[in-house]
């Protein structure tokens, strides 16, 4: 019964930003016709724009498996920006450094890395809280910033390729890259990644005793505690998770499309990612339409600019309205809960 309210709610927010869209192509474009049938069908008229839409889609099911994997145990990783683009930045630097000896090794060694790092960067909002009491919703924020700017200053620095038109590093070895499904467009190897993490992820929190505990923590803190948890090494384990998904977003992402780092490439993949996870409802399953759903956005607005006479922002205003309905309807729910 619960589910059921759960996927109504969530149904009527998508139904809410789709209604938006019609009411702003009919309002704004001259002609209206094209222009939603560009939106709504284009990205499923031949397997390259449905490949592409696919690819926009996997960074996003691993910022919103981040994003889900702390928020389940209570953790607020708002850091999601700067763990994606830093944690890149170290697996690019590893990656022309080394990758050119075995480039087929480090396809699997630089997504791993990236775990790490992000789940590291993640581990020090975490260690605040724990130790000092401090906010993992601010402390994680403020040390992404830090990050994005610091990677920045490296690329546009040391790491600069000079003969490059655009602020990016040198490209990656040849063969450092994921194989590609060519009659799909840009669609790589790195969705299995990202639906390999999101099963591995959905059967710890539904069949593990860790699973059970993150979720224990995620509702009530203090029973926990009572309750024999060591609530200070599940928060841990949690904002390790979150950051080590996030991280793998941006590194799976240069491996299959970009093959360098590229300044500012994985913008709004973070905060995107905070929209899938709320509109998942948690779930690690339903990351995967919540994802295609986000990218069929992107790719329908781009449409119906080719194809019509709207503008490719039109997908950023109907993704911020999705965030703010699912934010509003979470804080909501939130507050209701607290009341009882």
């Amino acid at each position: 019964m619960r589910r059921g309210k759960e996927f109504l709610r969530t149904l009527g927010i998508i139904c809410l930003s789709l209604i938006f869209a019609i009411v702003v192509i009919s309002i704004v474009s001259e002609d209206p016709i094209s222009s939603l049938k560009a939106f709504f069908l284009g990205p499923f008229t031949n397997l390259y724009f449905f490949g592409n839409m696919l690819t926009l889609s996997i960074p996003l099911m691993f910022t919103g498996l981040g994003f889900s994997a702390g928020f389940v145990s209570g953790y607020f990783n708002l850091g999601l920006e700067g763990q994606v683009y830093f944690s890149s930045l170290v697996a690019t630097i590893l990656g022309l450094q080394l990758g050119e000896n075995n480039p087929y090794l480090f396809i699997l060694i630089l997504p791993v890395l990236s775990f790490v790092v992000g789940g590291s960067v993640s581990m020090i909002s975490g260690m605040l809280k724990i130790k000092h009491g401090i906010s993992e919703v601010i402390s994680s924020f403020l040390i992404g910033i830090i990050l994005i700017h610091l990677a920045n200053s490296l690329i546009e620095g040391p790491l600069l390729d000079e003969n490059s038109p655009i602020s990016a590093t040198p490209y990656l070895p040849k063969d450092l890259s994921f194989p590609n499904f060519e009659a799909f467009g840009n669609l790589h190897l790195g969705i299995l990644f990202a639906f390999c993490s999101i099963l591995i992820m959905d059967v710890v929190l539904r069949r593990s005793v860790l699973g059970y505990e993150m979720k224990l923590v995620g509702k009530n803190e203090l029973f926990s505690r009572y309750g024999g948890v060591k609530v200070e090494r599940i928060l841990m384990i949690s904002a390790f998770l979150s950051g080590g998904f996030a991280g793998m977003a941006g590194t799976v992402d240069i491996l299959g499309i970009h093959h360098r780092m590229v300044r500012g490439f994985s913008y709004g993949y973070g905060w995107n990612g905070i929209a899938v996870a709320l509109i998942s409802r948690n779930r690690p399953l339903f990351i995967i339409p919540a994802s295609i759903f986000f990218a069929f956005l992107e790719v329908g607005s781009q449409m119906a600019s080719i194809f019509g006479d709207m503008t490719p922002e039109l997908s950023k205003m109907i993704q911020a309205v999705v965030f703010y309905l699912v934010t509003a309807e979470s804080i909501f729910r939130f507050f209701k809960g607290r009341r009882r």
